[in-house]
Protein backbone atom coordinates (compact mmCIF):
# COMPACT_ATOMS: atom_id res chain seq x y z
CA UNK A 1 0.00 0.00 0.00
CA UNK A 2 2.63 2.37 1.28
CA UNK A 3 4.43 1.86 -2.63
CA UNK A 4 1.69 1.56 -4.81
CA UNK A 5 1.94 4.93 -6.08
CA UNK A 6 5.33 4.78 -7.13
CA UNK A 7 5.04 2.15 -9.37
CA UNK A 8 4.75 2.59 -13.22
CA UNK A 9 1.38 1.74 -14.58
CA UNK A 10 1.91 -1.32 -16.45
CA UNK A 11 4.89 -2.81 -13.78
CA UNK A 12 4.81 -6.30 -13.02
CA UNK A 13 3.02 -7.11 -9.81
CA UNK A 14 3.38 -10.84 -9.26
CA UNK A 15 7.25 -11.00 -9.40
CA UNK A 16 7.41 -8.40 -6.92
CA UNK A 17 4.58 -10.07 -5.16
CA UNK A 18 6.57 -12.90 -4.85
CA UNK A 19 10.13 -11.52 -4.12
CA UNK A 20 9.70 -9.38 -1.58
CA UNK A 21 8.18 -11.45 1.04
CA UNK A 22 10.98 -13.82 0.29
CA UNK A 23 13.92 -11.50 0.26
CA UNK A 24 12.57 -10.16 3.61
CA UNK A 25 12.13 -13.37 5.04
CA UNK A 26 15.81 -14.58 3.90
CA UNK A 27 16.64 -11.27 5.19
CA UNK A 28 15.37 -11.74 8.72
CA UNK A 29 16.15 -15.21 8.82
CA UNK A 30 19.87 -14.72 8.19
CA UNK A 31 20.14 -11.81 10.28
CA UNK A 32 18.36 -14.19 13.30
CA UNK A 33 21.23 -16.93 12.67
CA UNK A 34 24.02 -14.72 13.41
CA UNK A 35 22.23 -12.74 15.84
CA UNK A 36 20.93 -15.68 18.29
CA UNK A 37 24.33 -17.53 17.53
CA UNK A 38 25.48 -14.63 19.70
CA UNK A 39 23.00 -14.32 22.28
CA UNK A 40 23.85 -18.38 22.58
CA UNK A 41 27.42 -17.72 23.00
CA UNK A 42 27.00 -14.79 25.65
CA UNK A 43 24.78 -16.94 27.69
CA UNK A 44 27.15 -19.81 27.58
CA UNK A 45 30.01 -17.51 28.69
CA UNK A 46 28.24 -15.75 31.62
CA UNK A 47 26.31 -19.41 32.42
CA UNK A 48 23.04 -17.92 32.61
CA UNK A 49 19.62 -18.50 30.91
CA UNK A 50 19.54 -17.67 26.97
CA UNK A 51 16.19 -16.08 28.26
CA UNK A 52 18.17 -13.70 30.06
CA UNK A 53 19.99 -12.15 27.81
CA UNK A 54 17.69 -11.97 24.58
CA UNK A 55 17.03 -8.64 24.23
CA UNK A 56 15.01 -6.40 21.37
CA UNK A 57 13.70 -3.68 20.24
CA UNK A 58 16.29 -0.46 20.74
CA UNK A 59 18.27 -3.22 22.75
CA UNK A 60 18.66 -5.57 19.45
CA UNK A 61 19.56 -2.49 17.31
CA UNK A 62 22.16 -0.53 19.88
CA UNK A 63 23.22 -3.21 22.94
CA UNK A 64 23.12 -6.28 21.11
CA UNK A 65 23.91 -5.99 18.07
CA UNK A 66 26.99 -3.82 18.54
CA UNK A 67 28.24 -6.08 20.99
CA UNK A 68 28.16 -8.40 18.28
CA UNK A 69 29.88 -6.08 15.63
CA UNK A 70 32.81 -5.74 18.15
CA UNK A 71 33.69 -8.94 18.11
CA UNK A 72 34.30 -9.11 14.16
CA UNK A 73 37.64 -8.73 12.53
CA UNK A 74 37.18 -4.71 11.14
CA UNK A 75 34.85 -3.77 13.78
CA UNK A 76 34.72 -0.67 12.88
CA UNK A 77 34.13 -1.50 9.41
CA UNK A 78 30.81 -3.71 10.12
CA UNK A 79 29.81 -0.64 12.52
CA UNK A 80 29.49 1.78 10.12
CA UNK A 81 27.73 0.08 7.43
CA UNK A 82 25.21 -1.38 10.13
CA UNK A 83 24.11 2.19 11.36
CA UNK A 84 24.13 3.11 7.55
CA UNK A 85 21.74 0.71 6.71
CA UNK A 86 19.59 2.06 10.36
CA UNK A 87 19.74 5.16 8.59
CA UNK A 88 18.58 3.94 5.36
CA UNK A 89 15.63 2.30 6.56
CA UNK A 90 14.45 5.03 8.32
CA UNK A 91 14.68 7.57 6.12
CA UNK A 92 12.82 4.99 3.55
CA UNK A 93 10.28 4.06 6.17
CA UNK A 94 9.85 7.80 6.68
CA UNK A 95 9.51 8.35 2.80
CA UNK A 96 7.04 5.60 2.49
CA UNK A 97 4.99 6.93 5.13
CA UNK A 98 4.86 10.20 4.05
CA UNK A 99 3.46 9.19 0.73
CA UNK A 100 0.87 7.14 1.28
CA UNK A 101 -0.31 9.40 4.31
CA UNK A 102 -0.47 12.43 1.96
CA UNK A 103 -2.07 10.51 -1.20
CA UNK A 104 -4.66 9.61 0.77
CA UNK A 105 -5.56 12.83 2.37
CA UNK A 106 -5.57 14.49 -0.96
CA UNK A 107 -7.22 12.03 -2.56
CA UNK A 108 -9.86 11.73 0.70
CA UNK A 109 -10.08 15.35 0.84
CA UNK A 110 -9.53 17.10 -2.88
CA UNK A 111 -10.14 20.28 -0.92
CA UNK A 112 -6.42 20.55 0.08
CA UNK A 113 -5.57 20.48 -3.55
CA UNK A 114 -7.93 23.69 -4.33
CA UNK A 115 -6.65 26.00 -0.90
CA UNK A 116 -3.29 25.56 -1.16
CA UNK A 117 0.08 24.55 -3.10
CA UNK A 118 1.26 20.86 -2.69
CA UNK A 119 4.67 22.08 -1.21
CA UNK A 120 2.64 23.97 1.35
CA UNK A 121 0.60 21.06 2.72
CA UNK A 122 3.66 18.39 2.52
CA UNK A 123 5.55 20.95 4.50
CA UNK A 124 2.34 21.91 7.49
CA UNK A 125 2.20 17.94 7.45
CA UNK A 126 5.85 17.66 7.87
CA UNK A 127 5.70 20.45 10.32
CA UNK A 128 2.75 18.53 12.34
CA UNK A 129 4.91 15.18 11.94
CA UNK A 130 7.84 16.68 13.60
CA UNK A 131 5.97 18.22 16.19
CA UNK A 132 4.34 14.85 17.52
CA UNK A 133 7.74 13.11 17.50
CA UNK A 134 8.91 15.93 19.84
CA UNK A 135 7.99 13.25 22.36
CA UNK A 136 10.32 10.72 21.63
CA UNK A 137 13.33 12.70 22.69
CA UNK A 138 12.12 13.75 25.71
CA UNK A 139 13.68 12.28 29.35
CA UNK A 140 10.63 9.67 29.13
CA UNK A 141 11.47 9.31 25.36
CA UNK A 142 12.82 5.44 25.83
CA UNK A 143 9.80 4.69 27.57
CA UNK A 144 7.45 6.64 25.24
CA UNK A 145 9.06 4.84 22.48
CA UNK A 146 8.94 1.77 23.81
CA UNK A 147 5.10 1.95 24.20
CA UNK A 148 4.30 2.62 21.15
CA UNK A 149 7.29 -0.18 19.91
CA UNK A 150 5.02 -2.70 21.68
CA UNK A 151 1.27 -1.42 21.09
CA UNK A 152 0.79 0.61 18.24
CA UNK A 153 1.14 -1.86 15.54
CA UNK A 154 0.60 -5.63 15.80
CA UNK A 155 -3.51 -5.69 17.07
CA UNK A 156 -4.31 -2.77 14.91
CA UNK A 157 -2.00 -3.64 11.79
CA UNK A 158 -4.01 -7.63 11.69
CA UNK A 159 -6.88 -5.50 12.48
CA UNK A 160 -6.52 -3.74 9.11
CA UNK A 161 -5.32 -7.06 7.58
CA UNK A 162 -8.66 -8.89 7.99
CA UNK A 163 -10.50 -5.83 6.76
CA UNK A 164 -8.30 -6.04 3.47
CA UNK A 165 -8.93 -10.51 3.83
CA UNK A 166 -12.90 -9.57 3.74
CA UNK A 167 -12.70 -6.02 0.93
CA UNK A 168 -10.82 -7.27 -1.79
CA UNK A 169 -10.74 -11.26 -1.64
CA UNK A 170 -14.73 -11.07 -0.94
CA UNK A 171 -16.38 -7.80 -1.55
CA UNK A 172 -14.71 -6.34 -4.61
CA UNK A 173 -13.71 -9.96 -5.77
CA UNK A 174 -10.47 -11.75 -6.80
CA UNK A 175 -12.03 -12.23 -10.45
CA UNK A 176 -12.28 -8.65 -10.61
CA UNK A 177 -8.54 -8.10 -9.05
CA UNK A 178 -7.63 -10.93 -12.23
CA UNK A 179 -9.04 -8.89 -14.97
CA UNK A 180 -7.87 -5.85 -13.90
CA UNK A 181 -4.09 -7.20 -13.36
CA UNK A 182 -4.25 -8.81 -16.76
CA UNK A 183 -5.27 -5.15 -19.10
CA UNK A 184 -3.23 -3.38 -16.86
CA UNK A 185 0.37 -5.79 -16.74
CA UNK A 186 -0.87 -8.84 -18.78
CA UNK A 187 -0.17 -11.22 -16.42
CA UNK A 188 -2.52 -13.60 -15.14
CA UNK A 189 -3.28 -14.25 -11.15
CA UNK A 190 -2.25 -18.39 -10.46
CA UNK A 191 -4.93 -19.64 -9.36
CA UNK A 192 -3.21 -21.11 -6.11
CA UNK A 193 -2.79 -17.57 -5.11
CA UNK A 194 -6.53 -16.72 -5.79
CA UNK A 195 -7.23 -19.98 -3.43
CA UNK A 196 -4.64 -19.13 -0.33
CA UNK A 197 -5.72 -15.40 -0.04
CA UNK A 198 -9.41 -16.39 0.25
CA UNK A 199 -8.95 -19.13 2.11
CA UNK A 200 -5.79 -20.20 3.52
CA UNK A 201 -4.46 -16.76 4.45
CA UNK A 202 -7.78 -15.14 6.19
CA UNK A 203 -7.74 -18.98 8.85
CA UNK A 204 -4.15 -17.96 9.86
CA UNK A 205 -4.31 -14.32 10.52
CA UNK A 206 -7.82 -14.81 12.09
CA UNK A 207 -6.01 -17.48 14.23
CA UNK A 208 -3.51 -14.97 15.34
CA UNK A 209 -5.45 -12.37 16.00
CA UNK A 210 -7.49 -14.26 18.27
CA UNK A 211 -4.36 -15.39 20.32
CA UNK A 212 -2.42 -11.81 19.74
CA UNK A 213 -5.56 -10.80 21.86
CA UNK A 214 -5.76 -13.76 24.61
CA UNK A 215 -1.94 -12.90 25.20
CA UNK A 216 -2.33 -9.35 25.60
CA UNK A 217 -4.92 -9.92 28.13
CA UNK A 218 -3.04 -12.56 29.73
CA UNK A 219 -0.83 -10.25 30.67
CA UNK A 220 -3.29 -8.70 33.75
CA UNK A 221 -3.14 -12.16 35.63
CA UNK A 222 0.59 -11.28 35.62
CA UNK A 223 2.48 -11.24 39.16
CA UNK A 224 3.01 -7.49 40.04
CA UNK A 225 7.15 -8.21 40.06
CA UNK A 226 7.04 -9.96 36.20
CA UNK A 227 4.72 -7.10 34.83
CA UNK A 228 7.23 -5.14 32.01
CA UNK A 229 5.32 -1.53 33.35
CA UNK A 230 2.81 -0.16 36.36
CA UNK A 231 -0.69 -1.98 35.37
CA UNK A 232 -2.13 1.64 34.29
CA UNK A 233 0.30 1.57 31.50
CA UNK A 234 -1.11 -1.57 29.95
CA UNK A 235 -4.32 0.33 29.44
CA UNK A 236 -2.56 3.37 28.12
CA UNK A 237 -0.67 1.41 25.50
CA UNK A 238 -4.40 -0.46 24.50
CA UNK A 239 -5.40 2.98 23.55
CA UNK A 240 -2.67 2.92 20.86
CA UNK A 241 -4.28 0.46 18.87
CA UNK A 242 -8.05 0.45 20.06
CA UNK A 243 -8.97 4.45 19.08
CA UNK A 244 -7.76 3.81 15.80
CA UNK A 245 -9.95 0.52 15.25
CA UNK A 246 -12.90 2.02 16.55
CA UNK A 247 -12.61 4.73 13.77
CA UNK A 248 -13.36 2.04 11.60
CA UNK A 249 -16.83 1.76 13.31
CA UNK A 250 -17.06 5.69 12.57
CA UNK A 251 -16.26 5.48 9.36
CA UNK A 252 -18.88 2.94 8.88
CA UNK A 253 -21.63 5.63 10.17
CA UNK A 254 -20.00 8.81 9.04
CA UNK A 255 -18.97 7.82 5.60
CA UNK A 256 -16.96 10.50 3.52
CA UNK A 257 -18.79 10.82 0.02
CA UNK A 258 -15.62 9.01 -2.26
CA UNK A 259 -16.42 8.18 -5.88
CA UNK A 260 -17.85 4.24 -6.24
CA UNK A 261 -14.79 1.74 -6.86
CA UNK A 262 -16.43 0.49 -10.35
CA UNK A 263 -16.61 4.21 -10.93
CA UNK A 264 -13.03 4.70 -10.55
CA UNK A 265 -11.99 1.39 -12.76
CA UNK A 266 -13.85 2.87 -15.68
CA UNK A 267 -12.25 5.76 -15.44
CA UNK A 268 -9.04 4.34 -15.24
CA UNK A 269 -9.38 1.21 -17.41
CA UNK A 270 -12.43 2.08 -19.48
CA UNK A 271 -14.12 -0.99 -18.73
CA UNK A 272 -17.48 -1.01 -16.31
CA UNK A 273 -16.66 -4.88 -13.87
CA UNK A 274 -19.86 -6.70 -12.25
CA UNK A 275 -20.37 -5.28 -8.83
CA UNK A 276 -23.04 -8.43 -8.20
CA UNK A 277 -22.26 -10.49 -5.49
Amino acid sequence: MYYGTARKPDEKILKASFMVPIMNSATSLYAAIGMFAFLGHIAHTLDIPVEKVSTSGLDLAFVAYPGMINMLAGSNFWAVIFFLILVTLGIDSVFGFFDHILNYMTDAFPIIKEKMRNEVFVGLFTLFSFLCSLIFVLESGLYTFDLFDSYAANIALLTCLLCELALIPWVFGMDNLSILLKERTGEVMPKFVIFFVKFIIPIYITAIYILSWVKEFQKDSQPEEEMKWPYGFFWLGRVLFIVPMLTIVFGYFKRIETPDIYDLVEAQFGMRLDNKK
